[in-house]
């Protein structure tokens, strides 16, 4: 029989075929659960925009005598939630190809905890953890090579980056340091290996280099985003945010750079969002309220949509805060509590069944699904926004600047490239600034990767900027508790922001 649950997230044909959801079901025997396809596959994760060496690189392979047709780097970034893989041309900076893919590690948990605590159980299932990911890049890469039409020789050299937990299991060393007090990884210099020694599909010798880390769980695609951006060289305040899973912050004034971490869970991914799923074709990316209380919705690849992914409950959050649906508190208003407050249309889309509420988005989506947005998601959201948002309060603290100092904050990640200012300021995610001040840069950590196959300077800047970061250590933090619980309000009024 079908749940409250099951009815709150599955349409009337998935309920009559069967579909039950798994995570809401006890299990008191052997059974099969499959996984929709749909949930296997998202847009590309890029890799920043490509940089062009300037005349004065320094070059970091040098020109195998006699060697034929293009000279091929490997760039690399081993997240939580995704691969991804590009190749570049070594003399000209362009991207030659590029592809990512689910990290095959999600068997062991969805996020960083749940790896370092599967990992942690001992040399076996860490051996699991190990394969699951190198299998995983090996075919990615064999993919990308395809598609460029080389072979594994080609490769002359390869960058890494990626969060420590991630680069632990990569490498094979064990990671339950970083998952108890103080979360301290094995290493965090860089490391200068050879193919060969990480089962990588390229010449065995190619000689392949990983970015350093701060500390704890700010790492090395933290500072290869913060290099690619230019953090380091800045003359004013500028705060870089790496938005994910576990989101890291990187602040510089000019003289002095900060970095901490905070856990803001899978909401940014849509990872337990009702209506969520990756951006894959069918998942709404950008919403708009209109006068009249219908909905504008944008669906990756057209046709009817499936689902929300990141950016799409961030707008639709942002538009519901706007027009009052959803209370800075956070709790979402029935329809009798929004009467003669909100257009007549949308008070049609506000329900509630055995106490939770929802709004609908989508009356009839795929396969006549209703997409909607719960309460309970609200809540997963604002856990995030408001963790991200206090430890940006807590660094500028610590560096003795007001937020407001700010004068650029560059929003890094796959889903922060596609989400709007607007939005990321509505719901008080970033710091009150002009949005003019905020620079979505996508896959930073990714272009910093780019970045190091081409210039050895831009490794000496990484060495550089790593070695003499302070690193901001928020958890036990009073300071941090109490922002946190400021952070979880959306804000009353953000007057700069013109939607």
């Amino acid at each position: 029989m079908a749940s409250d649950a099951d009815r709150d997230v599955l349409g009337q044909k998935e309920l009559d075929d069967g579909w039950r959801l798994a995570c809401a079901l006890t299990v008191g025997q052997d059974v099969t659960i499959e996984v929709p396809r749909e949930t296997d596959v998202f847009a590309p994760k890029g890799f920043g925009t490509a940089a062009r060496p300037d005349a004065g690189r320094v070059p970091v392979v040098a020109q195998a005598a006699g060697r034929a047709g293009p000279r091929a780097g490997l760039a690399i970034d081993i997240g939580t939630t995704t691969l991804a893989a590009a190749l570049v041309d070594l003399d000209t900076g362009e991207e030659i190809a590029a592809q990512s893919c689910l990290n095959p590690q999600a068997e062991f948990g969805a996020d960083v905890m749940s790896r370092i605590h599967a990992a942690g159980a001992g040399d076996m299932a860490r051996g699991r953890t190990l394969a699951a990911v190198r299998r995983g890049l090996a075919a990615l890469v064999g993919r990308v090579l395809r598609d460029a039409g080389l072979s594994g020789p080609d490769v002359a050299a390869a960058a890494v980056v990626g969060n420590p937990a991630m680069l632990h299991l990569w490498y094979g060393e064990d990671p339950s340091s970083l998952g108890v007090a103080p979360y301290l990884g094995r290493w965090t210099a860089a490391l200068h290996l050879a193919a060969q020694q990480v089962e990588l599909p390229v010449a065995p010798a190619a000689p392949v280099y990983v970015f350093p880390g701060v500390r704890s769980h700010v790492g090395a695609d933290a500072v290869a985003a913060a290099v690619a951006v230019g953090l380091d060289r800045g003359s004013a305040p500028a705060l870089l945010i790496d938005l994910g899973t576990n989101s890291e912050l990187v602040l510089g004034d000019g003289a002095r750079v900060f970095a901490a971490s905070t856990a803001a869970g899978p909401a940014f991914e849509c990872g337990g969002i009702s209506c969520g799923m990756r951006a894959a074709d069918g998942a709404i990316d950008a919403l708009h309220l209109e006068p009249d209380g219908h909905w504008s919705v944008h669906v990756i690849g057209g046709g009817l949509p499936r689902g929300v992914c990141g950016s799409g409950l961030l707008d639709a959050v942002a538009e519901l805060v706007r027009v009052g649906v959803i209370e800075p508190s956070g709790s979402m208003r029935g329809a009798e509590q929004a009467r003669g407050t909100v257009p007549d249309p949308l008070i049609a889309r506000l329900r509630s069944a055995n106490g939770r509420r929802r709004t609908t988005i989508v009356e009839a989506g795929f396969e006549g699904r209703e997409i909607s947005l719960l309460a309970a998601d609200v809540r997963q959201l604002q856990l995030a926004i408001g963790a991200v948002r206090a430890g940006v309060e807590v660094l500028c603290a610590e560096a003795g600047l007001t937020v407001e100092a700010l004068q650029t904050v560059f929003v890094a990640g796959t889903f922060g490239q596609y989400v709007r200012k607007s939005s990321l300021l509505r719901l008080g995610l970033l710091p009150p600034v002009r949005p003019e001040r905020v620079r979505t840069v996508g896959n930073a950590a990714g272009a910093g990767a780019v970045l190091a196959l081409l210039d050895q300077r831009v490794r000496d800047r990484a060495e550089r900027l790593a070695a003499v970061a302070t690193y901001v250590e928020l958890a036990g933090r009073i300071d941090y508790q109490d922002a946190l619980a400021r952070s979880l309000r959306f804000p009353v009024n953000r007057g700069q922001i013109r939607l």
